[in-house]
Parts: structure tokens; sequence; C-alpha cells
């Protein structure tokens, strides 16, 4: 299995499922503590959730378990 860190904040979508597919990536692994963006919202949770199901591709939250979100 290989990993890869793909970040998002200077991609539009199209450039970000592009990316996606010219690397053979199908499963994304969202570690972000809160899954919202509101400067990009086009990657918060549900919406990023369909899109990525529409492309086949897999969305799995791991923030709980990797966030750095401080209480």
């Amino acid at each position: 299995m290989t990993l890869f860190s793909v970040g998002y904040a200077t991609k539009t979508l199209e450039e970000f499922l592009k990316q996606l597919g010219h690397y053979n990536i199908d499963v994304i692994a969202n570690v972000m503590s809160v899954p919202y963006s509101s400067a990009h919202h086009d990657y918060a949770g549900e919406p990023l959730q369909r899109i990525l199901k529409s492309n086949e591709l897999q969305n799995v939250y791991l923030g709980k378990e990797t966030g750095n979100l401080l209480i």
C-alpha cells in the first residue's frame, strides 16, 4: 500500500479529482478534526462525501483518531 498526502487549499475540486486519478488514489482518509472548511465549501464533510462517491472514490473520516483540535 502506498500513502499520499494531498492538500486541497490551492486546488479547485476538478484539479483535486484529476490529481487523485493521476495517482490512482481511490480512498481518501480525511484527518481533519472538523471535516468542514468555511473557505472551501466543496471540501466540507457531506458535499465532499457526495462528490467522491459520485466519482467512485471512498472517503474515510479519521479526524477523531488523528485530528489535532485542542479543546
